[in-house]
């Protein structure tokens, strides 16, 4: 959060479709001011940040599903 200069607000509203793991960015909609932007996604968090999203894909979408 302090490493890429985030609000509160901007950290709780992250979506999974918000990450960027090709280009290591982490879009930011509707910032303050009603503002998109970009901050880059720090390498160190970001085999974190995949590995919660396969949790999470694992979590909720069973192999019936597909």
């Amino acid at each position: 959060m302090y490493g890429c200069g985030l609000r509160m607000s901007e950290v709780l509203n992250i979506h999974i479709k918000d990450l960027d793991f090709g280009f290591d960015k982490l879009y930011i909609w509707d910032s303050k001011s009603l503002k998109d932007r970009t901050v880059p996604l720090p390498l160190k968090l970001t085999e974190e940040f995949q590995l919660q999203v396969k949790r999470g894909e694992e979590q909720y979408f069973s192999p019936l599903d597909f």
